[in-house]
């Protein structure tokens, strides 16, 4: 898996399903560095993007919790709005 970032709680990372050839972002969140408030974030999140059906919009393919950690499936997403508002912006 290819590391596509990281942030306060955890890591993106880029990872293949063998058997489809499908590419997911897998993003993994230590629970251990979560505040009580953080927790419940994190499970808006979820929810929020369980709603997300469209194909432009990073969408939420499945999640897990375990002890330490909880982990989130979504589909990969090759560029970042980011970098696209701004390249749009400065045309």
């Amino acid at each position: 898996m290819n590391c596509l970032g990281e942030g306060h709680f955890g890591k993106v990372y880029r990872c293949k399903n063998k058997k489809s050839e499908e590419i997911y972002a897998v993003k993994i969140i230590d629970k251990t560095k979560l505040k009580p408030n953080d927790l419940e974030l994190i499970r808006q999140e979820k929810n929020f993007l369980t709603l997300i059906k469209h194909e432009d919009i990073i969408s939420l393919k499945d999640f897990f919790e375990k002890n330490k950690i909880f982990i989130s499936l979504l589909n990969y997403m090759k560029a970042e709005i980011y970098y696209l508002i701004c390249k749009k912006n400065s045309e």
